[in-house]
């Protein structure tokens, strides 16, 4: 398969189970048990989150996931200019903040920033809505959506 037809394969493809949830659709107590195994997944790997869902459950949801991990940069993408750190300045985690808002400009910045930082800070974005339908209508960068779904959290429900 082409790299073209592996990419048209995944923009037409359904998205994944939601976390927390099993194909047999469990009550919402078991929901709840699920998305908290979850988080502390999220709190004991480095790899890069992607949180979507309304404001009060992505502040809830960041809360619980950076409990353990002081010194985060929080960047607000909805507030017109990124600054993002130098590449290799030793920042171990940055809040990457409204994402589904970056302009084109901003997701070839961050994309080419990711790929500066390669596997020195873990990414935790947010977004108030899902990207897979932007990436889709080619609005949000393929190749941003991929880095920064390592670890994907659907707050929605």
């Amino acid at each position: 398969m082409t790299v073209e037809n592996s990419t048209r394969s995944f923009l037409n493809a359904e998205t994944l189970p939601v976390w927390g949830r099993s194909p047999l659709h469990q009550p919402e107590a078991s929901f709840s048990l699920g998305r908290d195994i979850d988080l502390r997944l999220a709190r004991s790997t480095r790899a890069n989150l992607l949180l979507v869902g309304p404001e009060p459950a992505l502040s809830n949801a960041l809360a619980s996931v950076m409990a353990d991990n002081g010194g985060a940069i929080d960047i607000h993408a909805s507030t017109g200019f990124l600054a993002l750190p130098a590449p290799r300045s030793g920042v171990r985690t940055i809040v990457l903040r409204d994402v589904d808002v970056l302009t084109s400009l901003d997701q070839h910045l961050v994309l080419d920033w990711l790929t500066l930082a390669a596997s020195h800070t873990r990414v935790i974005s947010t977004a108030g809505r899902p990207l897979l339908p932007m990436v889709r209508e080619h609005a949000f960068s393929a190749a941003l959506y991929y880095r920064l779904n390592v670890l994907f959290f659907d707050l929605t429900s």
